[in-house]
């Protein structure tokens, strides 16, 4: 297609291309057909939607990404579900070019994130419905919409034990299933928001840019480019394990979960570099504690880790963790003296046996009984003691407990509100810049427009003069008659010009002769008569209706064949021929 027809093809889908600032219009043409890029997509999708005729946004958004170009398309009414098939061929086109899902490396491939559930019910849909002649090229795609009505249980179901190809849903359920290891993030390599207006305002960005990092981490550990290290001693900051593994590679993210004590997960930006970094730190010693380095596992639902919640097992934490307390010293001291007065106890019921009681007086009865008081207290104090001891290390290990979770509550408010700010942030950037880029094509056109309206009013004063009006008008006739050839021509013309025209018309005869006289040696004359009928006035300045700066038009067999060499449409076609050229002097390149 060429730049005209590509042209007018988008003025007739009612597309507005922003052209390149230097003039060039570089944007690939639009569809006609989705049998234009039967060189792009295999036959099964090429049959699945011949069909249908491809959206005004899908004629030329999709040959821009096929392309391999990035593109912001803008529509201000989208039926449900229809543009969605822009994006479901990409994902047609991703999902078919991967190796085959398994269990080891579950799908989906491509996840589509909609706002609402409805929306995710229409997308399923249509992707549905796109994927149900792929066995035709070989491998079946499937694809599941794990939002809206029914079961949680049946839809997970249909992803069968190797997942789906397409997985649509909402983000907060996504970010639910794949928090529970229901759904597993590693292959994904397209992902879809459709919608991010309304995710916005229903506050769902914050569950997309989990789901976004869980992805990458996922990746990253299948890549062998992400470790988990146990051993971390108490106060180990993110900088002491830079440090350490610093040296092997450039380290992209460290992790110190708050939910497993004593591990942690380091990434780097090579899988070589990491590998390195597994055999220098293994054994090395940090704040007293050995270090151990190992690959991170992937977990079912696209977590990593060595356990649950990316915690380590229960195994490597008894390994980890430092030898119990031994019992205090005041602790022991109780327990021998009590140990000791049951034997002694013991002994005088022993004694009893063999003889018989002494009498004793009423000093010694009193001195006993106090020996018996003063060892009933003591034991008194050290239970309390102990009792005591116990409810502060209790206490202690209570308020530990409580500020923890309350120091991590507030962080995580505000990461959310900061991660809401930044968004908000890059979002209004993207409009203002948009709408900056609106603003100056809108007043680019102006100029145009001025452009335009200026070298009207200067060629109707310019022809204002009679000779050179009515040698325009003759050159005009004679250009006219030499494109029709034939020998009786009607001459329509504005009422206020026909005196000019009705001197001019036997000049332009006898040119017309002389030329077709000079060039084929023939004889040929052109009878010239003026049409009835008149062109629009002139333009007055504020009043509106059809006008005219002049010219003349041409016509012959009944009005059949026509030639319009009015002044208007030659200086339209002199502004659209010369607009790159114009633009360049007017906006010069930077």
């Amino acid at each position: 297609m060429t730049a005209c027809g590509a042209v007018g093809r988008r003025r007739s889908l009612g597309i507005e291309s922003i052209e390149d600032p230097a003039g060039e219009d570089t944007t690939v043409p639009p569809l006609q057909s989705f049998r234009d890029l039967k060189d792009t997509l295999p036959e099964w999708l090429l049959q699945a939607l011949q069909n249908q005729p491809p959206s005004p946004l899908q004629a030329q958004l999709l040959p821009i990404v096929l392309a391999g170009s990035n593109a912001v398309a803008v529509a201000s009414d989208i039926p449900a579900g229809q543009e969605a098939l822009s994006y479901l061929v990409m994902a047609a086109l991703q999902a078919g070019d991967q190796h085959k899902l398994s269990e080891e490396e579950p799908g989906p491939v491509a996840l589509v994130l909609t706002a609402t559930q409805d929306s995710a019910a229409s997308v399923a849909t249509c992707a549905m419905g796109l994927l149900r002649s792929s066995g035709r090229g070989g491998k079946t795609l499937r694809a599941v919409n794990l939002s809206g009505g029914g079961s949680r249980a049946d839809k997970l179901r249909e992803m069968t034990s190797c997942g789906s190809h397409i997985v649509i849903g909402t983000p907060k359920r996504i970010h639910d299933l794949a928090s529970k290891y229901q759904v597993c993030l590693l292959r994904v390599t397209l992902l879809v928001l459709d919608g991010v207006d309304r995710m916005r305002s229903l506050d769902h960005l914050p569950e997309v840019s989990v789901l976004m990092e869980v992805a990458r981490r996922a990746q990253a550990s299948a890549n062998g480019k992400r470790l988990f290290v146990s051993g971390i001693a108490g106060g180990v900051m993110k900088t002491d394990l830079q440090r350490e593994f610093g040296e092997f590679g450039h380290v992209t993210d460290i992790e110190l979960p708050l939910t497993a004590k004593g591990v942690a997960f380091v990434e780097f930006d090579s899988a070589l570099d990491a590998a390195d970094a597994q055999r220098g730190v293994t054994g090395r010693k940090l704040k007293g504690m050995v270090l151990k380095v190992k690959m991170a596992e992937i977990q079912k639902g696209g977590n990593t880790g060595s356990g649950r919640d990316g915690k380590p097992s229960a195994q490597k934490m008894q390994e980890d963790e430092p030898p119990r307390r031994a019992r205090s010293p005041e602790r022991s001291d109780t327990r021998k003296r009590q140990e000791g007065s049951e034997r002694m106890s013991r002994r005088s019921r022993s004694r009893g046996h063999r003889r018989a009681p002494e009498a004793m007086d009423a000093k010694e009865a009193q001195k006993q009984i106090e020996q018996m008081k003063d060892f009933i207290l003591a034991e008194a104090k050290d239970k309390a003691g102990d009792i005591t001891k116990k409810g502060e290390e209790e206490f202690s290990i209570e308020v530990y407990r409580l500020i923890t979770e309350q120091k991590e509550k507030v962080r995580q408010t505000y990461e959310k509100k900061s991660k809401q700010i930044e968004t908000q942030y890059a979002i209004a950037k993207s409009m203002a810049i948009n709408k900056q880029r609106l603003e100056k094509i809108k007043a680019r056109q102006e100029v145009m427009h001025k452009v335009s309206a200026d070298a009207q009013e200067a060629i109707a004063k310019e022809l204002q003069k009679a000779d050179v009006g009515k040698k325009f008008v003759t050159q005009l006739l004679l250009q006219g008659m030499l494109m029709l050839l034939e020998s009786e021509v009607v001459v329509k013309c504005r009422q206020a010009d026909q005196a000019v025209v009705q001197q001019c018309l036997k000049e332009a005869s006898d040119q017309y002769a002389s030329i077709i006289k000079q060039e084929t040696g023939a004889t040929k004359a052109c009878k010239l008569t003026i049409d009835t009928s008149f062109l629009p006035p002139a333009p007055v300045p504020g009043k509106d209706g059809p006008s005219c700066l002049g010219g003349v038009v041409l016509s012959c067999q009944g009005g059949k064949i026509s030639v319009d060499n009015t002044i208007d449409t030659r200086l339209g076609l002199v502004m659209e021929q010369a607009k790159p050229a114009i633009r360049g002097l007017l906006f010069p390149a930077k």
